[in-house]
């Protein structure tokens, strides 16, 4: 197989709650998946296993440049669950482009400005807290996650659907 140049985020533009952050959000650190597991041994097993109990909080953090009263006014709301954010980068290599997408509702949780000086970046660090998550990458959805909703979405497979068809959920 020969090697390929890989696809490199060359460009993005985030908005949060309809309003556009081109050129005003520096960087997004998107969330670590993380499924919990519990050590399980019983007898006849020659080892420890991980049982999925669920996954981990997930979390995603954004610097912005400046201090914006559209961004700053979702810190902690108590429906601040229905902030939505939307992540809409270009991957490329250098040939083609595709695209990067991801689609969040959130709460913003902590607020986090920098140090001010005169002349300098005015910059804050926000992180939310996720209760969806989606990852589409060239137009294919690889993760959807709806905490609330009890789904787990990876590749077009819902792996809780079973789970809340049982319940009733």
């Amino acid at each position: 197989m020969a090697a390929r140049i890989p696809k490199v985020l060359k460009n993005f533009n985030v908005m949060v709650n309809g309003n556009t952050f081109a050129g005003v959000c520096e960087s997004v650190t998107l969330p670590t998946l993380t499924i919990k597991e519990e050590d399980h041994r019983a007898g006849g097993m020659d080892g420890t296993i991980g049982i999925d109990s669920g996954m981990e909080k997930m979390t995603l953090k954004a610097t912005f440049t400046e201090h914006n009263a559209a961004l700053f006014g979702r810190f902690g709301l108590v429906d601040g669950a229905g902030t939505q954010f939307i992540f809409r980068g270009a991957q490329a290599d250098d040939q083609t482009a595709q695209p990067y997408t991801v689609t969040a509702s959130s709460a913003l949780r902590v607020l986090a400005p920098s140090e001010a000086t005169p002349g300098g970046k005015n910059t804050v660090e926000v992180t939310f807290t996720l209760t969806y998550y989606k990852l589409e990458i060239n137009g294919q959805t690889v993760h959807e996650i709806d905490v609330m909703g009890m789904k787990r979405i990876i590749n077009g497979r819902d792996v809780l659907q079973q789970m809340r068809q049982i319940i009733g959920a």
